[in-house]
């Protein structure tokens, strides 16, 4: 598990100066609050998808998680999403423990992202 429990100010620089935002304040704030918007209610979705033992539903919200983290440059949230999108692709290979480590490691990267972005100026 990661061991901060808020992004770091290079991880929001990160954000700020990706190529799909590239600096701009006003669009930076607006990516920001759809990232929040989005992220929250994808944890609230990948919760219940546990206690129903839903894969496919893992999988697919997941999958939506990583996409959206990695095109504003979340690197930590979208790598915990990846892993979690191919421990539960199907793969035989990975244990139930292993998963739930996966899901818990996501589930802790979704809740430090939501925390930062919740307590930024706007």
């Amino acid at each position: 598990m990661f061991s901060t429990d808020e992004l770091t100010r290079e991880e929001l620089l990160e954000v700020k100066n990706c190529d799909s935002i590239g600096g701009d304040e006003e669009f930076y704030q607006m990516i920001l609050g759809m990232v929040l918007e989005s992220v929250d209610e994808k944890m609230a979705v990948l919760i219940k998808a546990d206690v129903q033992a839903d894969a496919a539903l893992l999988f697919e919200t997941a999958h939506a998680i990583k996409g959206s983290a990695l095109q504003c440059s979340l690197n930590k949230l979208g790598t915990a999403a990846e892993e979690v999108e191919f421990a539960f692709k199907g793969n035989a290979e990975v244990d139930l423990e292993t998963k739930r480590k996966l899901l818990e490691d996501l589930l802790f990267e979704c809740t430090r992202t939501v925390n930062t972005i919740r307590r930024l100026p706007k």
